[in-house]
C-alpha cells in the first residue's frame, strides 16, 4: 500500500525542520514526546491522585466483585469458568480475569482497583496522542485530543468508578487495534493480524468493543481508499468475530433485551435516542448535570413527555440533512462524527439492548475521540489560517489552555463524588430530588454505617415518591428492626408482603423478629411460607428448626436438619444442631458423632468441642471431656473455664 499523499503546509516549523539533521530532529521528537507525556501523567494524577483511598460503592460494585464468585477462583478451574459463564447478564471474561488476579493479591482492598483504573486511563491517553498524531500528522492536535481525553468531566465515571473498569479495559485494546491497522494500511501486513488480536482482547473486556469493523471502514475512508467491494471483504473476520460476540451477547441479556423491548415502542426510543446524542454532543463542550443516574423521562398528566425529546428527532434529522447536501465537506468532520456515532449506537438504545438508564456518562469513554478529531481539525485550520493576527492565534491558544483547565478542574471536583456511597447518592439527589433509586441506595448505605434513622428517613422519602415497592418496606422493616422498633418493623414487613407476596426474603425477616419476640408459632408459620416457595432454602430451613426447636417438636426440626445436611454436606452449624437435639434426647453417641461431624468439617469449631466435652463429662470420660474444654478455651470460648477449673486442674497428662 501507498501512502497517501497530504497538502504540506509550510510553516515556519516546517521548513526549520527541513534544515535539520536526522539526528537532531529525532532529538527533538522525543523530547517533544516526552514533555506531551509527563503533561498527561501530571494532569491525570491531579485529577484522580485521591481515590486510591475511595471505598467500593453500592452501584455495582457489589455485584461485580465483593459478591461476584468467578473472580474468588483462581484456579485452571476457575480461569476455565471465567471465560465459559456470564455473569449478572454480561460477557466480559478478560476484565474479570483481572479481577481475579487482583483478589487473589489484595482480596478486597478496594485501593489497588481504583488504581489499576487510573493507570489504563493514562495508557489510553497515549494511546489516544499516537492515534490521533499518525491520523491528523500534527503533535499539538494530538496532544490537545489527548488532554482532553485525559481530563474531561464525563470520563469520570469510567475511570472513578471500579464496576466501570471494562470501559477503560476495553479502550485500551481497541485503541491498539486501531493503531496496528493504520500499519497495516501502510503496507505492513503483517500488523493485520495483530489489529485482529487485539480485536478480540477488546470484544472479551466488553462487548461494546465489536464496533470496531465498521471505524475500520471510516480509516479507510479517511486515508482516501478507494470503496472497493474487496476492501470491506477483507475484513470479513472482523465481522465473522464482531457477530460472534454479538450473539453471545443477546443470548446472555435476552431477558433484559426483552424487557427494554417491551417497555418503550420504536418511535419513544427514537425520540430519547435523538435527546441522548444530543446531551452527549453539548456534554463534550461543557458537561452540566453530572450524575451516575439519568433517568427516562416521566410523562406528565396529560401524558406526554416534556417537549425537548419530541423536537430532538426533527433537529437531529435536518442537521443529517445539511450535512448530506452540503459539497465538499471535509474527512475530518466525516470521520469524527462516524466515530461519534458508531461507538455510541448500541447504547442509544434504538435497537433495545437490555440497558435501563436513557445516558449513561461512560458511553462518552470512547465515543469522544470522534468529537476531538472534528476540534483538532478546526483548530488546525484556525492556528493556520495566515489571514488571522498572531495576536488572534494568542487569544486562542489563552482560551484552549482555560478550557482544559476548566474540564480539568470540573473533572477533580467531581472526582470527590465517587468517594464512598453516600456522597455518590448525595450528588444524585443534588441533581435529582426525585429519584427513587437514589433514597433506596443511600439508605442501604446509611444501614451498613449504623446510620438506622437516617436510613428510614431516606426510605420515607422513597415511599412519598413510590409507596407500593416491596422492597422499600422490607429495608424499612430492617431499618426498624435495627433501632428496637419490632412493632413497626413486623408492620413494615406485612406491607411488604401486601405488595410482594411471593419473597421469601420477607417471610424470612420477618420470622427473624418473631424469633427475637419468642412468638416461635408465628415465625414457623413464616418459614412454611417462604419453603412453600423455595423449598431448597437452606437458611429458611436452618431457622424452621430453631422454631421447631423452641416448641420442643424435636422430630421436625431433625427432619429439617437431616434435609440440610442432605443438600450439603459441609454445613457444620447444622451438625451442631442436629448434635445439640440428640444431647437433649439423651442420644450420646449420635450427639457426640454430630459434634465429631462439626468439628471435622470445621476444625476450629469451639461451640463444638465445648458440647462434645459437656457429653464426654455426662458419660464420665473426663480426659477427653477436659481435652475439648482446653481445645474451646484456647479458641477464646471462656464460658467454660469454671467447668474446666473444678474438673480438668488436678487431671494430669490430659493433653498428652
Amino acid at each position: 500500500m501507498v501512502t497517501p499523499k497530504r497538502k504540506q503546509h509550510k510553516t515556519r516549523d516546517t521548513k526549520e525542520k527541513a534544515g535539520k539533521k536526522p539526528d537532531a530532529l529525532k532529538h527533538q521528537i522525543n523530547a517533544k514526546n516526552l514533555f506531551f507525556g509527563s503533561v498527561l501523567i501530571l494532569t491525570t494524577y491531579l485529577i484522580y491522585r485521591s481515590v486510591a483511598t475511595y471505598e467500593f460503592v453500592n452501584w455495582d460494585d457489589k455485584e461485580v466483585i465483593i459478591n461476584n464468585p468467578l473472580i474468588k477462583d483462581f484456579s485452571f478451574q476457575g480461569i476455565y469458568n471465567i471465560f465459559t459463564h456470564s455473569y449478572i447478564t454480561d460477557y466480559r471474561p478478560l476484565s474479570y480475569l483481572v479481577y481475579a488476579v487482583l483478589f487473589r493479591i489484595w482480596e478486597l482492598n478496594p485501593a489497588p482497583y481504583h488504581v489499576i483504573n487510573v493507570l489504563f486511563h493514562i495508557l489510553n491517553a497515549f494511546l489516544v496522542f499516537v492515534f490521533i498524531k499518525r491520523l491528523m500528522q500534527d503533535e499539538k492536535i494530538a496532544f490537545f485530543s489527548a488532554l482532553v481525553f485525559a481530563a474531561h468531566p464525563m470520563h469520570v465515571e469510567s475511570v472513578a468508578w471500579v464496576s466501570a473498569f471494562n470501559d477503560v479495559f476495553y479502550t485500551f485494546f481497541f485503541l491498539l487495534s486501531i493503531l496496528y491497522y493504520l500499519k497495516y494500511q501502510y503496507g505492513q501486513k503483517k500488523y493485520y493480524y495483530l489489529s485482529l488480536l487485539f480485536f478480540v482482547l477488546s470484544c472479551f473486556a466488553k462487548p461494546l468493543g465489536i464496533v470496531l469493523p465498521f471505524v475500520l471502514i471510516l480509516l479507510d475512508y479517511y486515508n482516501e481508499k478507494k470503496p472497493e467491494l474487496k476492501l470491506v471483504f477483507s475484513k470479513w473476520p472482523f465481522f465473522v468475530l464482531m457477530l460472534l460476540f454479538a450473539l453471545i451477547t443477546v443470548l446472555v441479556r435476552k431477558g433484559d433485551i426483552t424487557h427494554s423491548a417491551t417497555a418503550y415502542n420504536f418511535i419513544e426510543r427514537m425520540m430519547f435516542a435523538s435527546y441522548a446524542l444530543f446531551y452527549y454532543t453539548f456534554s463534550f463542550f461543557y458537561p452540566l448535570k453530572l450524575s451516575a443516574i439519568h433517568e427516562y423521562p416521566v410523562r406528565n398528566i396529560l401524558g406526554y413527555y416534556p417537549i425537548e425529546y419530541y423536537f430532538a428527532p426533527f433537529v437531529l434529522g435536518a442537521f443529517l440533512a445539511m450535512l448530506f447536501f452540503i459539497r465538499n465537506i471535509r474527512k475530518e468532520i466525516i470521520f469524527g462524527l462516524g466515530f461519534f456515532i458508531i461507538n455510541l449506537v448500541i447504547v442509544l438504545q434504538i435497537i433495545p439492548f437490555g440497558n435501563n438508564s436513557l445516558i449513561a456518562e461512560r458511553y462518552t469513554y470512547i465515543s469522544y475521540i470522534g468529537l476531538t478529531v472534528i476540534a483538532g481539525h478546526y483548530l488546525r485550520v484556525a492556528l493556520n489560517n495566515r489571514r488571522l493576527a498572531s495576536t488572534t492565534k494568542r487569544i486562542l491558544g489563552v482560551l484552549i489552555v482555560l478550557y482544559l483547565s476548566l474540564l480539568s478542574y470540573n473533572s477533580f471536583q467531581h472526582v470527590k463524588v465517587w468517594q464512598s456511597s453516600i456522597t455518590l447518592w448525595d450528588n444524585v439527589l443534588k441533581k435529582n430530588a426525585k429519584n427513587v433509586i437514589a433514597y433506596n441506595s443511600r439508605a442501604q448505605a446509611k444501614f451498613r454505617t449504623g446510620d438506622f434513622y437516617g436510613c428510614i428517613n431516606d426510605l420515607n422519602k422513597s415511599l412519598d415518591l413510590n409507596d407500593t415497592a416491596w422492597l422499600i418496606y422490607n429495608n424499612r422493616g430492617l431499618a426498624y428492626s435495627e433501632t428496637g422498633d419490632l412493632d413497626a418493623a413486623i408492620d413494615d414487613f406485612e406491607k411488604a408482603l401486601i405488595y410482594g407476596p411471593k419473597n421469601t426474603l420477607v417471610y424470612i425477616n420477618r420470622a427473624k423478629i418473631y424469633h427475637r419476640k419468642n412468638n416461635f408459632s408465628s415465625m414457623k408459620n413464616d418459614l412454611d411460607s417462604a419453603l412453600a416457595i423455595e423449598p431448597n432454602n437452606i437458611g429458611a430451613l436452618s431457622m424452621r428448626a430453631t422454631a421447631y426447636f423452641n416448641l420442643k417438636r424435636y422430630p421436625e426440626a431433625m427432619t429439617d436438619l437431616d434435609n440440610i445436611t442432605q443438600k450439603d454436606a459441609s454445613n457444620a452449624d447444622a451438625f451442631i444442631n442436629k448434635g445439640n437435639i440428640n444431647a437433649l434426647l439423651e442420644n450420646y453417641p449420635e450427639a457426640i458423632d454430630n459434634f465429631s461431624m462439626a468439628i471435622t468439617i470445621k476444625p476450629d469449631n469451639a461451640v463444638a468441642y465445648k458440647n462434645r466435652g459437656l457429653l464426654y463429662y455426662n458419660t464420665n470420660d473426663i480426659k477427653r471431656a477436659c481435652a475439648d474444654w482446653a481445645k474451646a478455651l484456647n479458641m477464646g470460648h471462656m464460658d467454660i473455664q469454671q467447668m474446666y477449673n473444678a474438673n480438668c486442674l488436678n487431671q494430669t497428662n490430659i493433653l498428652r
